[in-house]
């Protein structure tokens, strides 16, 4: 329901077929299985190669430093050593006189690491870049939307595997004057900001249902697609579409090569009606319980054609959520 767009720069006017391709660009709200690609990734790279890239970075969960990586000024990777990752983000916090970066640390710059696969001075403007977006557009939304993300569509439904988020979007259960993409960088930076610094999560769109007459302000998907190589960057562990409507095929094979290459490789389109793809969503699951709480969850919207069940959906995660959470709590 709520997702994320393509950047557009040097042009200020969308007309025409341009503006009807980046209307889908809420890239995972109009994301949609394309005939031969289901349950697939793209580019050659899978999650496990992004779970690799991590793993020849290390990073202390102490003290925030990134071991067997050297940084040189210009970026370039000498003998293995240690990057003090505190003092990346002394810098970082010292670009900002007006504190806008008070919360970034050692983590944060380790996970920016990461992502530039150990370019320093990278990581140093890929953070900046996120402190900036923070500051000028998710705090506003996050001001402006506080009353309604409580009751959001788009919400965490349970921690799966290793610890991560889930977080779940029902297209058929979107209302009107609820802006779908502002909701969604909420969300995930709600979900994000309670699992920690360098944690990932797992977004699942049920696109079934998809209204998109209630998404035709584009914008608000532009200006998170700006932040998915800085404030997101590689929070996402896997994006799994379920069931987007066959219309929408033309759309989503114009959008998908403008996507950044460890957003596409993390994607995989899945429908109902092939069990076998839908493992994809499952495996996901902590555990037994939890995949029997997500299958009900897709039963129910799959048998809605409108958002009048919303609210027994709602029952149901946060019921579950709430039982995941107190087990946590007594061990």
């Amino acid at each position: 329901m709520e997702c994320v767009a393509v950047p557009v720069r040097g042009r200020r006017q969308l007309r025409g077929r341009s503006c009807t391709v980046l209307l889908a660009a809420g890239f995972l709200f109009l994301a949609a299985p394309l005939p031969g690609l289901e349950g697939r990734t793209f580019f050659g790279r899978s999650p496990e190669d992004s779970k690799a890239k991590a793993q020849r970075i290390p990073l202390s969960a102490d003290t925030g430093e990134v071991s067997g990586v050297a940084v040189s000024s210009g970026g370039a990777r000498d003998a293995p050593s240690a990057v003090n990752a505190e003092r990346l983000a002394a810098e970082v916090i010292a670009s900002f006189p007006d504190g806008a970066a008070h919360w970034t640390t050692g983590a944060h710059v380790g996970r920016m690491l990461v992502a530039t696969n150990g370019d320093g001075p990278l990581a140093v403007a890929k953070l900046k870049e996120a402190v900036a977006w923070k500051r000028d557009t998710l705090d506003g939304w996050l001001a402006a939307e506080a009353e309604r993300l409580p009751t959001a569509e788009t919400r965490v439904i349970a921690i799966g595997g290793e610890g991560r988020p889930m977080v779940y979007s029902g297209c058929v259960n979107q209302r009107k004057g609820e802006i779908a993409g502002i909701l969604l960088g909420c969300v995930w930076h709600r979900a994000l900001e309670d699992a920690g610094p360098r944690a990932q999560l797992d977004y699942i769109l049920d696109a079934h249902g998809y209204q998109p007459l209630l998404n035709l302000n584009i914008m608000p998907y532009l200006k998170i697609a700006r932040s998915l190589n800085s404030f997101f960057a590689e929070r996402f562990h896997q994006i799994i579409i379920i069931d987007v409507p066959q219309v929408l095929v033309w759309v989503i094979k114009a959008i998908l090569p403008l996507l950044p290459a460890e957003t596409r490789a993390k994607l995989k389109f899945v429908q109902r009606s092939k069990p076998e793809q839908m493992e994809e969503l499952y495996n996901l699951c902590a555990d037994e319980e939890m995949r029997q709480m997500v299958t009900k969850l897709l039963e129910m919207n799959k048998a809605s054609s409108s958002s009048d069940g919303r609210e027994a959906t709602h029952e149901l995660t946060r019921l579950f959520l709430e039982s995941q959470r107190l087990r946590g709590s007594q061990r």
